[in-house]
């Protein structure tokens, strides 16, 4: 397993040097920003003044009212390069301001790297505004409320220190680019946040954590990019929309396989490296016709390459190191070719990664071992080193500590390339040093971050970063030589036939002088000097040096030759130095290896009339012809009769580990639900272990079908499930007979046809899901209802059969009624409704009584609004309570009284402040 990048590490490119010294400065300069944007928030603009130059004089008004608003925000925008703007100048000529062609208002701010900080501003008076641009700048806190800005296009604010969550933008109907990349933006991904009209979306290099959300629902969506965040969980190919044209999701710690992407026809980039997927690289992925990069370096990928890869006409961009991928895997013939061609038309990209951290005391190099590694082919246009630029990031340790790089002056350092296509690594050495403190002081361990970036005219993956960490500088030594222990790093080593083990030696603490340590060999089972090298006649430590190592290689022969071995142990030590136990070298066979044969899979399906494809494996190559004998078990009835294609035996020949057989179930008339055939192993040959069986279930075509929803994750009764808002919810389809088609409906319009599927909801409510399967002539349908309550709820209404919570369970709700003879009850809440509104019934379910509804009228009034309507003569009693702040509201009918309305728009003013 490769080691992971980090992606905890310091994420911003700049401002950390300001952290130490630049304290003074930085509180000064902001003091006397803050007494000098007073005055420019006293300015203010009149149709008169010479900043107000609408090009109609009609239409001078709004624009003064522009021109106040932002002297008004001056202050907030406080930064080092000061702003013209004053009402003494013409509008026209202020910094980074753009009037509308009429000149009527303000349509775009685009004040990029400016050297700003502070929070970003009120802008909702500017409701012109098209475009804002504040991207560069050191602006921090959340995002403000942007709802106000419906005519905006576009939002770039990457790039700064902004933190909260990703804000709610889908008032923003117009919203086409949205750039947060750059960021400390945490928590998790709200689909319902984004507006439809999106086209571009980038996130990138934040701290976002949670799945990758649902966003199918952005059909304009032409470029996603999330990558370099915290985020979890598998790739699900339906949570994209198919305009999708460029998806970056690369540096997460996505896990799973990589889906069946297929759908995505528009897909030109696939940037999925370095995250945690595994198992193969799919087919599917030939399908994608207008792919042009896919990038699945740094995951754990095995197997081959897909020979359908040599499809993709139009890819230019490939990279596959850093995986797991078969070692005798190759590019399609038609890649390589082009990726060769005397004009190549195809770059294969090699990585480039720091494997570790490195620590030292003061006075010292800490050594960061840099690796280019390459996969299946060597990456670079046939360059025979690389020159990869190197920087570091203050963490507690600042320049004073250690000789380090900044990003607009970095050190390099040379790479030798890979020059056969034969997976293979080399490596070189990028040394900082760590400072002597010229005070003497005692501070303890420091740290800073060392960074690799991309080498100009060179198809290498760079991304990595590794942490520095500065002891204190060790006391002097004793003025005697210190008596030390040597011993192994472990009593224990394995080296197969043909590879190597790298055996390490270490010393109890410094010798603080050259040591030199014989080492005596004793063969074992058999082995000799022929069957390995690399081990030396002694081993010399220098003073400071406590740990050596050395490669032990094991011969790779044509010998039957189990149980050889070498125990390596310590000669005559010189003075003050004493040895421990000695290590053993076990030298692993690879002739006639145990191998363990099993089913692919434990479960199989075969409807009568269909097929399926049984899966026999091998752990590992035979390395010669091995026949597995197969035995069958029948259960529920079935009988040979009933299927075939079973053999009496498989055979793998020398470099072979899976078979594959056809089970075919016969169609018959007879109504035989249950039937099934257990796959189990005969008598195995020698060097051969059996796994478990495999069961083969056979699907009757003659009983009808019979859809069944199995829910998992969430507690369900007989009427109704409870979920949370942003879990995931997981369903199975569990129907009995056959069937040959299905379809889930999600209220709200979700489809899918899996059998297993993960759902979640972005609101509260109540909402029915619905599974339809079919054999082709009959249809049957399953349905659950579910309430979905606020994960994060606003208030802590809690929600029961007499009680309904609207709101995010801020505000409950209950009815009483009686009637004029006496009789009394309790509404019951019916399963339907929303975040918003919800129904009660007095007596039988398909009475509905009362709707009730509580609004969010703050934008409006100031307000939250209760509105109501009954349809009965029943006397009755409406309660709604804001849980927040215990203030109730009733709603009263007499009996024999024909219901009114409820039209309360000044319900509760307290809902509109923060609790």
């Amino acid at each position: 397993m490769r080691k992971r990048p980090s992606f905890t590490a310091t994420r911003k490119r700049c401002g950390n040097s300001w952290r130490v010294h630049g304290v003074a400065i930085l509180g000064g300069l902001l003091l006397g920003l803050v007494h000098l944007g007073n005055a420019w928030a006293q300015a203010t603009c009149d149709s008169t003044d010479t900043a107000v130059t609408a090009a109609n004089p009609t239409n001078a008004v709004t624009l003064a009212a522009d021109c106040s608003a932002l002297l008004a925000i001056k202050d907030t925008l406080r930064g080092t390069a000061s702003l013209n703007w004053t009402n003494t100048l013409n509008m026209t000529t202020w910094d980074g301001i753009f009037l509308t062609t009429s000149r009527d208002n303000v349509q775009e701010i685009r004040l990029s790297n400016r050297s700003m900080d502070g929070s970003i501003p009120d802008l909702s008076a500017l409701t012109s505004l098209t475009a804002i641009n504040l991207s560069a700048n050191q602006l921090s806190e959340s995002i403000p409320d942007l709802s106000a800005l419906t005519k905006l296009t576009q939002l770039y604010l990457q790039n700064n220190q902004l933190s909260g969550s990703v804000p709610d933008l889908s008032a923003l109907t117009n919203l086409g680019t949205l750039a947060l990349s750059g960021n400390d933006l945490t928590g998790s991904i709200v689909a319902a946040r984004f507006p439809t009209s999106l086209q571009s979306l980038n996130l990138r290099g934040n701290q976002l954590s949670g799945s990758v959300p649902d966003l199918s629902a952005l059909t304009n969506l032409g470029t996603l990019a999330l990558g370099g965040n915290d985020l979890t969980g598998s790739i699900v190919a339906a949570r994209f929309p198919t305009s999708l044209q460029s998806l970056y999701l690369h540096g997460n710690q996505l896990s799973g396989s990589i889906p069946d992407l297929s759908a995505l026809t528009n897909l030109s980039l696939l940037w999925i490296h370095r995250n945690e997927l595994s198992g193969s690289i799919p087919a599917t992925l030939s399908a994608l016709s207008g792919l042009t990069e896919l990038h699945l370096a740094g995951n754990d990928l095995t197997g081959s390459i897909p020979s359908g890869l040599g499809n993709l006409a139009n890819l230019s961009q490939l990279s596959l190191c850093e995986t797991d991928l078969d070692s005798a895997a190759t590019l399609p013939a038609a890649l390589e070719a082009r990726r060769t061609a005397v004009t190549p038309s195809l770059t294969v990209w090699s990585c480039v990664t720091l494997p570790e951290d490195a620590s030292g005391p003061e006075g010292t190099f800490l050594a960061f071992p840099a690796r280019h590694s390459t996969f299946p082919v060597r990456g670079g246009p046939g360059a025979t080193s690389v020159e990869v630029p190197w920087w570091t990031n203050d963490g507690t340790a600042t320049s004073e500590d250690y000789a380090g790089r900044s990003e607009d002056d970095p050190g390099s350092v040379t790479i030798p390339a890979n020059t056969d296509t034969a997976t293979s690594t080399s490596t070189a050495t990028i040394r900082v040093r760590a400072l002597v403190d010229s005070l003497g002081l005692e501070e303890g361990e420091e740290s800073f971050t060392l960074r690799l970036g991309r080498p100009p005219d060179n198809a290498v993956g760079i991304g990595d970063s590794a942490i520095g960490t500065i002891r204190p500088m060790p006391p002097p030594p004793p003025p005697d030589d210190p008596e030390v222990e040597a011993s192994f790093g472990s009593l224990r080593y394995e080296a197969p036939e043909g590879a190597t083990v790298d055996v390490t030696v270490v010393l109890s603490g410094d010798p603080e002088r050259e040591v030199s340590i014989p080492l005596v060999r004793t063969h074992g089972g058999g082995a000799s000097e022929a069957d390995y090298s690399g081990v030396p006649a002694s081993i010399t430590f220098s003073s400071g040096v406590t740990a050596r190592t050395f490669t032990f290689t094991a011969a790779d022969d044509g010998e039957d030759d189990d149980g050889e071995s070498v125990v390596i142990s310590f000669g005559d030590l010189p003075s003050r130095v004493t040895g421990g136990a000695g290590t053993t070298v076990s030298i692993r066979d690879n002739d006639d290896p145990e191998v363990e044969a099993s089913f692919a899979s434990s479960t199989y399906e075969a409807p009568e009339g269909g097929s399926v494809e049984v899966t026999v494996i091998l752990s590992a190559d035979p390395e010669r012809e091995v026949s597995i004998p197969l035995v069958r078990t029948h259960g529920g009835g079935a009988s040979e009769a009933d299927y075939s294609g079973v053999p009496a035996s498989i055979t793998f020949s020398s470099g072979v580990t899976a078979r594959t057989f056809e089970f075919a179930a016969t169609d018959d008339s007879e109504k035989d639900f249950g039937e099934s055939v257990v796959l189990g192993f005969g008598r195995l040959p020698a060097g051969v272990s059996g796994g478990g069986p495999a069961t083969v279930s056979i699907g009757d075509d003659d009983t009808p079908p019979m859809a069944v929803i199995e829910v998992s994750g969430v507690e369900c009764d007989r009427e109704l499930c409870r979920a949370l808002t942003g879990e995931p919810v997981e369903f199975a389809d569990v129907s009995t007979g056959p069937g040959t088609s299905r379809r889930w409906e999600f209220e709200g319009g979700t489809e899918s046809s899996l059998r297993r599927l993960s759902h979640s909801w972005s609101e509260p409510g109540f909402y029915e899901v619905t599974l339809w399967v079919s054999d082709g002539a009959r249809e049957s349908t399953a349905s659950r209802v579910f309430l979905v309550e606020s994960s994060e709820p606003a208030g802590t209404c809690a929600a029961n059969a007499e009680t309904l919570c609207l709101q995010h369970s801020r505000y409950a709700v209950v009815v009483d009624w009686w009637s004029g003879a006496g009789a009394r009850g309790s509404g019951s809440v019916v399963h339907a409704g929303t975040n918003d509104s919800g129904l009660f019934r007095f007596f039988n379910r398909e009475n509905r009584e009362t709707l009730i509804k509580v609004l969010d009228g703050c934008a409006v009034n100031g307000h939250v609004w209760v509105y109501g309507a009954s349809t009965t003569d029943l006397g009755y009693l409406i309660r709604v309570t804001d849980t927040v702040t215990g203030l109730v509201k009733e709603y009263r009918n007499e009996p024999g009284q024909p219901a009114s309305a409820i039209t309360d728009a000044d319900a509760f003013a307290d809902g509109c402040r923060e609790p």
